[in-house]
């Protein structure tokens, strides 16, 4: 079972609605050590992240330079991932080629190009449950991509939290 630390309010002390795994208080004065809840994290269970991506060649540039066809590209995906949009593709041109993303509830889709050279980066991600390995696969075959190298991650929750304030 997976674990994922948040931060949330927290007296400093155990107050007896700590989440399993919490330890009662080890000191006078009523902080633990090993509570997570006196640090100000909780326990959530279960968060992963799925994440695609892939460098695409042999794109033809009317492709990339589309603003209107990118739009409808990134909602696609999202569709096929299983992600809803939190709001309109956002679509720009600009000397360094075109940058093409949707925000999602749970994820998103984002695409970087060079049209004059026929190369495209797509990220997708979306939270357990989510499918962006779809959703790629609909880009791919979109844009017409002649050469692909896609990777794959399995994001999860961070063992050891990070505290800036020292140990």
């Amino acid at each position: 079972m997976s674990t994922a630390t948040s931060p949330i309010r927290c007296c400093g002390r155990w107050c007896g609605s700590c989440p399993p795994g919490c330890a009662s208080p080890t000191t006078t004065s009523g902080r633990s050590s090993r509570c997570r809840c006196s640090r100000g994290y909780r326990s959530l269970s279960g968060v992963t992240f799925e994440h695609v991506f892939a460098d695409l060649g042999g794109i033809p540039a009317n492709r990339l330079t589309d603003p209107q066809g990118l739009a409808g590209l990134l909602l696609a995906a999202a569709n096929a991932a299983g992600l809803n949009p939190a709001g309109p593709p956002a679509v720009t041109q600009g000397p360094r080629g075109v940058s093409a993303a949707v925000l999602c509830h749970g994820g998103h889709v984002a695409m970087h190009g060079v049209p004059e050279a026929g190369l495209c980066f797509v990220d997708v991600a979306g939270v357990s449950g989510a499918q962006p390995h779809r959703g790629l696969e609909v880009i791919i075959k979109r844009l017409g991509a002649r050469e692909v190298r896609t990777d794959a991650r399995r994001r999860g929750p961070v063992t050891q939290a990070i505290h800036p304030e020292g140990p």
